[in-house]
C-alpha cells in the first residue's frame, strides 16, 4: 500500500487487528520483530533519555503525573500511552501536544513500506512511531507506558533512566499468568542492569518478586512510601507535609500514584533538576494538560454522569470506593460494558451491590456478548441503543448519579452518545 495522504495511513491502520478488539491473536509475545524493526529505521528509541512504566493499575495517571512535572520545570516532554480513546494521535504528545498529522504521514512514507514487510502488530506500529517522534523532536525526556505485562511488550527496548512499576493485581491472566507472581515477574522484566526501579503498593508476593529481581540486576529500590504519602480532606501532602498538593476531585488511589511520581523524579534529579515547587505545579495542572483520560470523567456540566474505563478487580473495588464517597451504592446506576477475558464471579461480586446495573455489548470480537454478560449480572437489564440513548431513558436519569463503565474501549461509544446529547439541545 502507497502512503500519499493520511486518509491512506487512517485505513491502514484500520485494517490492522487491535489489541483491544481481537484479543490475544493481535499481540506479538517477541522482542525480535520490534529490535529489528527499529535497526532498519536508525534506533530512534536510543535517542532521548526515558521512563519506563508498568503495573497492572494506574501507570497511565503516574505517566502524565509525570510528563507535566517535567514540562512544569521546562523540559520538552514526550508521552506515549495507550490505548487511544478516540483517536490514533493522543498515543504521541510532545509538551500536551499530538503529533501532527504531517508527521504521522511522514513516518509512513519514509517506513510504510517496511512496516508491511515485518508484518507489525498495531502496537508494535505505535510504538516504533513514538519511538521515532520523539527521537525527531528532540525531546529531553520520554515517558513511555508499557502496553501489556513488561519483558515482552513492544516498548521494553528502552534503556531508560528508571524503570516504574506501579501496582500489582490479577489482569490478563490467560496472557501473564494466574498468580501475583507470575504477573509480577512479566511486570518485572522492564527491570534492567543498574537501572534504579520505583514501586508503589504492592502485594507482598509481587514485592518479593521485584525486590528478588532488583538483586539480580544490580538496581536500586525505590519505594512509594519513602515520601510519606498522607490524605487529607482535599489535601495531599509528602514528606510530612513538606509538599502540599491541590487534590480535590482525585481519587484516593492518587495519593500512592503522586508519591511514585515523586520518587521517580528523586531518581532523575541529578540529569533532570526539578525543584519541589516545579512538582507540585505539575501535578495540579496535569488535568488540564492532558484531558483525555478514562478515569472518573464528569462527562455533562450539569448533569452527574461519569465515566471510568476499571476493567479489573483491584481498578474496580477503587471505583467503587470513589462512587461512595459522592453518595451510597444503592443511589447508583452502573452502565456497563466489559470485554469477555474481563468478566469473572470476583468483578461480579464487587459490582453487585451497585443499585442498578444495566448492560451494553460492544460490537467487537474481543467484547462480551448479552449472554455473558448476564450470566455474571443476572439481576442487569440490557440496554437497548442504536445510534444514541433513547430520550426517555435520558430524561429519567439525567436527574440521577450514572457511571459508565467496564472498559477503556466503552469510552469512544459514550462520548458518541454524549456528542448526540449535545446536538440535540
Amino acid at each position: 500500500m502507497q502512503f500519499e495522504t493520511i486518509a491512506d495511513v487512517r485505513s491502514f491502520m484500520n485494517q490492522i487487528p487491535m489489541f483491544g478488539s481481537r484479543g490475544i491473536s493481535a499481540a506479538n509475545f517477541s522482542l525480535d520483530t520490534i529490535k529489528r524493526f527499529c535497526k532498519e529505521i536508525g534506533n530512534p528509541q536510543n535517542g532521548f533519555k526515558s521512563v519506563h512504566a508498568s503495573g497492572t493499575n494506574g501507570k497511565g495517571t503516574v505517566c502524565r503525573m509525570l510528563a507535566s512535572v517535567y514540562m512544569s520545570a521546562g523540559y520538552k516532554t514526550g508521552l506515549y500511552t495507550s490505548p487511544h480513546l478516540i483517536d490514533l494521535k493522543e498515543r504521541f504528545l510532545v509538551d500536551g501536544k499530538q503529533i501532527t498529522d504531517q508527521e504521522l504521514l511522514q513516518f509512513f512514507r519514509d517506513y510504510g513500506s517496511k512496516v508491511q514487510e515485518f508484518e507489525l502488530t498495531y502496537f508494535e506500529i505505535t510504538t516504533a512511531i513514538a519511538f521515532w517522534f520523539f527521537n525527531q523532536r528532540e525531546v529531553d525526556i520520554a515517558v513511555i507506558e508499557t502496553g501489556l505485562g513488561g519483558r515482552l511488550d513492544a516498548t521494553n527496548i528502552i534503556t531508560p533512566m528508571v524503570s516504574v512499576i506501579t501496582s500489582i493485581g490479577k489482569d490478563h491472566v490467560d496472557i501473564l499468568g494466574d498468580t501475583l507472581e507470575k504477573i509480577a515477574s512479566e511486570k518485572a522484566g522492564i527491570i534492567k542492569e543498574g537501572i534504579p526501579v520505583v514501586t508503589g503498593d504492592l502485594p507482598a508476593e509481587a514485592n518479593t518478586v521485584i525486590l528478588n529481581k532488583t538483586k539480580q540486576t544490580g538496581s536500586d529500590l525505590h519505594r512509594y512510601s519513602e515520601v510519606n504519602p498522607k490524605r487529607s480532606e482535599n489535601k495531599l501532602s509528602l514528606l510530612n507535609g513538606r509538599l502540599v498538593i491541590d487534590s480535590q476531585n482525585r481519587p484516593i488511589i492518587d495519593t500512592v500514584n503522586c508519591a511514585v511520581a515523586y520518587k521517580t523524579i528523586q531518581t532523575t534529579n541529578e540529569t533532570l533538576p526539578v525543584k519541589d515547587a516545579e512538582f507540585v505545579e505539575g501535578i495540579e495542572k496535569m488535568d488540564n494538560r492532558f484531558p483525555l483520560h478514562a478515569h472518573f470523567v464528569k462527562l455533562h456540566p450539569e448533569w452527574n454522569w461519569y465515566f471510568d474505563g476499571s476493567h479489573n478487580p483491584d481498578a474496580l473495588r477503587t471505583l467503587i470506593s470513589q462512587m461512595k464517597e459522592i453518595s451510597p451504592l444503592n443511589n447508583w446506576t452502573l452502565v456497563l460494558s466489559m470485554m469477555k477475558d474481563k468478566l469473572n464471579d470476583e468483578v461480579s461480586a464487587i459490582l453487585k451491590p451497585v443499585g442498578t446495573i444495566q448492560l451494553y455489548p460492544l460490537d467487537t470480537e474481543r467484547s462480551a456478548a448479552v449472554n455473558e454478560l448476564i450470566k455474571y449480572f443476572p439481576d442487569g437489564t440490557l440496554l437497548k441503543v442504536t445510534d444514541s440513548l433513547p430520550a426517555e431513558w435520558i430524561r429519567k436519569h439525567k436527574s440521577e448519579l450514572v457511571i459508565f463503565s467496564g472498559s477503556f474501549y466503552f469510552y469512544s461509544t459514550v462520548r458518541r452518545w454524549m456528542g448526540a446529547i449535545a446536538a440535540t439541545k
